[in-house]
């Protein structure tokens, strides 16, 4: 299993993050950390665990690349069967990684295993177990794909445990608002995604005073390190396109392209400009 750990200006959790990353008791992983241009402790306190533990693969940036390049790093520096990313903030349980792996060897049919969400605060104190339930075991590809464009809004399933090959096959972080979403999407026509029922991941919530509008700057200008900062309507146009060339790449019957097209246009349109509208249909089952 490989672990990509993306940094920047991580000084605050970083080295309580990295001191969970060594605490699994599955036998066989490594840790590729990218530092990206940060002008705090952050390389300093990934560079004394690299001293001290053979696991971890340091690369430190020297100027800011922006998000999508350490994202990316993190993973073709990858050598693993299975890999996934961990925030350079958050907690993780012992067992997950095993746990996730007796999933996936068992289960071809399988792309990511993932774990039910903790949220803790700035003090690492469980504030509670996230509503967040994406288990697409035994849905066909296109319910899948439906499934995630409707329903995931935190994307916490970026950070589940993937099978690498398929993952390789994707476009990986793109510079685009919502990249994580867009790799989710692709790896549902590949395949189905089971969430173990345990909060196995403790992901930190200290951005509590950050508005939509805040959270939306902040990570339109980190995605490339502020080269491509664009209105709320234009990443969200962006971002539907690259769905459509995903479902174009991935299936041949043109009925099915047709119908997914106008799927992902309409969810596009109803949850990103008509909330209401999204919630009342969601609510209502139809999706």
């Amino acid at each position: 299993v490989s672990i990509g750990v993306p940094a920047y200006n991580e000084e605050r959790y970083f080295a309580e993050t990295i001191e969970s990353l060594l605490g699994f008791d599955y036998p066989n992983y490594e840790i590729n950390i990218t530092i990206n241009g940060s002008t705090d402790r952050t390389g300093s306190i990934a560079n004394k665990f690299a001293k001290q533990d053979c696991r971890i693969h340091l690369k430190i940036l020297q100027r800011n690349m922006g998000a999508i390049t350490s994202f990316n790093d993190c993973f073709y520096r990858s050598k693993g069967k299975y890999f996934f990313w961990s925030g350079a903030h958050d907690l993780w349980d012992p067992s997950y990684i095993k746990k996730a792996i007796n999933l996936l060897e068992v289960n071809k049919s399988l792309v990511c295993a993932y774990p039910q969400i903790m949220k803790i605060n700035e003090k690492g104190e469980k504030i509670g177990i996230m509503k967040d339930y994406h288990d697409t075991r035994g849905m066909c590809a296109t319910r899948r794909y439906c499934h995630i464009i409707w329903k995931v809004t935190s994307c916490n399933l970026i950070h589940g445990i993937y099978r690498r090959e398929l993952l390789a096959k994707t476009p990986l972080f793109k510079t685009r608002w919502a990249p994580d979403l867009l790799i989710i999407s692709d790896m549902a026509l590949f395949g189905e995604f089971a969430q173990i029922q345990e909060p196995l991941f403790l992901r930190r919530y200290f951005r509590d005073t950050e508005t939509d509008n805040q959270q939306l700057k902040r990570t339109a200008t980190n995605l490339s390190n502020g080269q491509s900062v664009a209105s709320f309507h234009k990443h969200h146009q962006l971002l539907c396109k690259e769905h459509l060339i995903v479902i174009d790449k991935f299936y041949t019957n043109h009925f099915k392209k047709l119908y997914l097209h106008i799927m992902t246009r309409f969810a596009f349109f109803a949850r990103f400009y008509f909330r209401p509208i999204a919630k009342w249909l969601i609510k209502k089952g139809y999706f």
